[in-house]
């Protein structure tokens, strides 16, 4: 009897502005081949994704380009590109429990079936995933704090001059206790891997906390009520003895932003702390800052980003915010712009904010000095 081929894939991920998508695969062949012998319909891909209690959506993925991976275009080590756009089906990496208002990740299953020959190559029959990998994500390691409150953190290889610090704050249905999530449901803290914006902010720490439910007492979103508890003091905790515990951060350099809840954090813990924080970065805050409070962080530097046609959080609480802080003496800087793509709303926000980077670092700079 002859024996089935056998062949090993490892699925890809990238997290995007709308969250992490399985974007490539990399299948390891028993035979080499060349690139010119393949095809987009060489091969099938579909999902078996899991997640406990729930049903789960499964299907076909939409392979975009394939190629061979080697000198000359030949080896055994075949890539595919998949569809990983925004509405791309089947490709996310997460679930989203509607109930519970909570992002949560899916136990992420692919099969591949061979469908024509390759060459004069007999087809593999079996094909065996042994991993998935994020070259971002997987830069970041997991800690906890306490029953509260999770965390991820990069660190800069070079630990022998000091490094800034920035800390992003997740927005809501990133909570739990999954560790996870607050990382991959949107380009936050990721962002921040990037190489360009390592450079502009000098191979910086980030700190990624993830709360148990939400930064939020009672939610003033539009679309629905959630409720949390404060955990501004906690949070506070963290900060501090993470920073106590890595020497080479530069104290003088603690950056501090978030979006939507994570945005409503921001403003509570620099209001608490105004003295622990160089700059500020306060996203489609989920929060209209008490006027009273702004007296506190009139002299904090304070990048202030929302989408005049914000769908999930009033526009109107960054647009107070701006102009209270204005009236204080305070020196704000306020991005606003229209969400012309209805696609993902708020979300779309993350890429502002990546742009504006360089003039970002740039005004941080000139109020600290």
């Amino acid at each position: 009897m002859r024996e089935k081929l056998t062949a090993a894939f490892t699925l890809y991920s990238k997290v995007y502005d709308y969250g992490q998508r399985i974007n490539k695969i990399k299948i390891d062949l028993p035979y080499s081949v060349h690139s010119e012998d393949l095809s987009l319909d060489t091969f099938q891909v579909t999902t078996e994704n899991e997640l406990e209690y729930f049903e789960i959506d499964n299907g076909e993925r939409m392979i975009k380009n394939i190629y061979v991976k080697g000198p000359k275009d030949t080896g055994s080590k075949i890539i595919l590109q998949l569809d990983a756009s925004l509405n791309a089906p089947y490709s996310s990496t997460m679930f989203f429990d509607e109930e519970h208002f909570t992002n949560r990740p899916l136990n992420v299953n692919y099969q591949i079936t061979q469908v024509k020959k390759i060459g004069n190559h007999n087809r593999v029959k079996i094909f065996e995933q042994v991993s998935i990998e994020d070259e971002e994500v997987d830069l970041f390691t997991e800690g906890k704090f306490s029953s509260k409150l999770h965390y991820r953190d990069y660190q800069p290889k070079d630990q022998s001059q000091k490094h800034p610090l920035i800390i992003w704050l997740h927005g809501a249905g990133e909570g739990g206790e999954d560790n996870e999530v607050h990382i991959t449901a949107n380009r936050g803290a990721t962002a921040f891997i990037d190489d360009q914006v390592q450079k502009i902010f000098d191979d910086p720490y980030i700190l990624a906390p993830q709360t148990s439910s939400f930064w939020i007492p009672e939610s003033t979103l539009t679309n629905g009520s959630l409720h949390g508890e404060k955990q501004t003091g906690e949070l506070i905790q963290l900060i501090e003895e993470y920073i106590e515990t890595h020497s080479s951060i530069d104290e003088d350099r603690v950056y501090i932003g978030g979006a939507s809840m994570g945005g409503y954090q921001v403003w509570e813990i620099i209001i608490e702390r105004p003295d622990l924080f160089a700059a500020a970065f306060p996203i489609a805050t989920a929060y209209k800052v008490l006027a009273n409070q702004m007296d506190r962080i009139k002299n904090v530097p304070i990048w202030i980003i929302h989408a005049e046609e914000d769908e999930v959080v009033p526009f109107e609480n960054s647009k107070f915010a701006f102009e209270t802080l204005k009236a204080k003496g305070g020196n704000p800087i306020f991005t606003q712009y229209k969400d012309d793509s209805k696609h993902y709303s708020n979300l779309s926000i993350y890429n502002v904010w990546v742009l504006n980077f360089p003039r970002i670092h740039l005004h941080m700079q000139h109020q600290q000095h």
